[in-house]
């Protein structure tokens, strides 16, 4: 019987997942940690210091002279410790731990020296590093008298966790659209004091002892709160230059230049790969993502619900089988499946699960004797870190990701795609619009501060009637008093085959300027909103297709199709010369997708009327590149 022979590398040590059949053998996986364990002995064995290397003790001397005077009897790489500074501008030792060889006395490693030499002058003015802490993570609730939490419906009302401060921290208020009120804790999180009232930004607050606080904001017009980080408040520490606590480092700052080869080698390119699933007989159904017939004439099989993470690959890794994907979100409600067989790689690209159907590529029935399938494979990247910039994908670091002094150090070539940095955007539409789909795609693009969410479903661009508040022509003017961009996603409803409108409102012509008719007002809408906003910009979304059952290929009630509701907003918009985005004819949905380019609310089964969220993740892409340069 062969023993295990380790390699002189440093292995990595996998976890045995709980689905794994166990196997041995040279390449079975209950050999595997033991294996790794060995490489990891035979690597400890070649790097081990030999005994002239080791270091020799520790001796403490008051001022230099008297190391000096007793260095001759003191081993060779032993520490010596000096409480003298050296002031003589020569030799290379100094206060604190030094190593004696035997000739020279070296100062020992030193952080702060080092992290000096290595940090990036050309983009780092330490005059300019103020350490101003922002960007707070938000959860709906407000804060009443006492510190005492209060849970709230709506997002009328949100609030920070515990800040950690120090005696002299300014906590200040920076956005005229919001009130705030800060509670103060002491250093075990007992509440000290609030001013318990809404404030303003002309009340600072000045921490008057180390400890915590929490802030509670809510809207100065009463609106929503739809942003999940509040970066219209921050705290100026009293002695902060540089980062005191993990918590202030923004995830994946630290890039691997910062970090040890040795670190590295033990961190970049691993990989775990499962390729054993348990194997159950039956379909599952390609609308709705249930288990199907346990009888089918190809002898179909199917796995159970696979957990998988963004960046997660999947590959067949015999010719002899096909599969089809079935997605779910991380409640294992199902979101979409092609219902095709696919022998491709496939890159996951949103976190959840996958479930497979599964059958030989000839409908032989050899499968059935089959214990499990075996031929699939799940690969997930663990630890894996970027060593160049040419690894990084285009677009993956935005301009949301870096900071105002190194965008201007970027210059020139960079304002097309930063010039919503920090900006305010207002969306007004219909139910599309409400579910809030697409915007923080948008946001996280463009480097946009904030949204104001103004969807209404089952809205109208025209009233219904005339005692109808509801519709955008009439809804806008309630928007929010300042904005830099704006914009307008209408018109299915006023098509209304079945919904919104139910019968269609009046299309009418360019030469209407009543809101009662669509022509009418869209002009009032790009009227109102160019007199109201007058430096901010102005763009339309043109409505994607509907299914044949919501219409696509039928005339309303009134006689009018969806296409000809379109046409309005393109001449209107082409007349005042307002950008758009033409979904109808750009979007990708058509008929033959449409079951998964469109779903109800909770993303479970389609409707023929809303982009799903795969759509809208793709929908997204198109609106961020057609904001980014209007």
């Amino acid at each position: 019987m062969p023993n295990i022979e380790g390699q002189k590398r440093w292995s990595a040590v996998r976890l045995l997942e709980t689905h794994e059949l166990a196997r041995g053998g040279f390449n079975g996986n209950l050999n595997e940690q033991a294996k790794a364990l060995a490489d990891r002995t035979e690597f400890l064995n070649q790097e081990k210091a030999s005994k002239s290397e080791i270091v020799q003790g520790v001796f403490e001397f008051g001022t230099y002279a008297e190391f000096n005077a007793a260095k001759a009897t003191l081993p060779l790489n032993c520490t010596v410790v000096i409480g003298q500074e050296n002031t003589t501008g020569t030799g290379t030792w100094g206060i604190g731990n030094n190593r004696w060889n035997g000739i020279n006395l070296e100062k020992s490693y030193d952080p702060i020296e080092k992290a000096k030499k290595y940090v990036h002058t050309a983009l780092i003015n330490y005059d300019q590093l103020t350490g101003e802490l922002s960007n707070f993570g938000l959860v709906r609730g407000n804060i009443r008298t006492g510190g005492i939490d209060a849970d709230t419906s709506t997002d009328t009302h949100k609030k920070t966790d515990y800040i950690s401060v120090n005696a002299g921290d300014v906590i200040e208020l920076r956005s005229d659209d919001y009130l705030y009120n800060p509670t103060f804790y002491d250093e075990n999180k007992v509440f000290i004091s609030s001013p318990n009232t809404w404030l303003t930004t002309s009340s600072k607050f000045t921490a008057a002892q180390k400890g915590f606080v929490r802030l509670a904001f809510k809207r100065v017009d009463e609106g929503l709160i739809n942003q999940t980080v509040c970066d219209w408040a921050v705290i100026q520490p009293n002695d902060v230059t540089f980062v005191k606590q993990r918590k202030h480092i923004a995830d994946k700052l630290i890039s691997t230049n910062h970090l040890s080869d040795e670190l590295l080698e033990r961190l970049i390119s691993r990989t775990i790969e499962v390729k054993e699933f348990e194997k159950f007989l039956g379909n599952i159904v390609s609308s709705n993502g249930a288990n199907g017939s346990t009888t089918t004439s190809t002898h179909v099989h199917r796995t159970d619900f696979i957990k998988v993470n963004i960046g997660d690959k999947l590959s067949l890794t015999s010719s002899q089988y096909l599969y089809c994907p079935f997605w779910y979100d991380e409640n294992q409600n199902f979101i979409s499946s092609t219902g095709t067989w696919s022998t491709a790689e496939i890159t996951v690209a949103q976190a959840g699960y996958v479930r497979f159907t599964t059958k030989q590529a000839d409908n032989g029935a050899e499968i059935i004797d089959l214990p499990n399938i075996n031929w699939i494979k799940l690969t997930r990247p663990v630890g894996a870190f970027v060593r160049n910039s040419s690894e990084i994908s285009d677009q993956i670091i935005k301009p949301s990701h870096l900071s105002s002094e190194t965008l201007a150090l970027v210059g020139g070539g960079a304002a097309a795609v930063t010039q919503w940095l920090g900006k305010k955007w207002l969306s007004l539409g219909d139910s599309i619009t409400a579910r809030g789909w697409y915007q923080p795609h948008v946001v996280s693009e463009l480097g946009l501060a904030s949204y104001v969410n103004f969807g209404v479903g089952g809205t109208t661009l025209a009233r219904k009637t005339a005692s109808d508040t509801t519709a955008m022509s009439v809804r806008y003017e309630s928007m929010d008093a300042t904005a830099d961009l704006i914009t307008v996603w209408g018109g299915v409803n006023d098509f209304g085959y079945a919904y919104g409108s139910n019968t269609g409102t009046v299309l009418g012509t360019m030469g209407d300027t009543s809101i009662d008719t669509v022509y009418g007002a869209l002009k009032t809408i790009i009227e109102g909103l160019i007199t109201k906003y007058p430096l901010a910009k102005i763009a339309f979304i043109i409505t994607p297709p509907v299914s044949n059952g919501m219409g696509m290929r039928s005339p309303n009630a009134k006689g009018f199709r969806l296409e000809q509701y379109c046409q309005a907003v393109r001449e209107v918009c082409e007349y005042y010369s307002i950008p758009y985005l033409d979904l109808y004819k750009q979007s990708g949905i058509n008929e033959k997708n449409i079951n998964i380019m469109t779903s109800n609310i909770g993303g479970t089964a389609p409707d023929g009327l809303h982009p799903s969220a795969i759509a809208m993740q793709r929908i997204a892409k198109k609106m961020s590149a057609f904001l980014r340069d209007i």
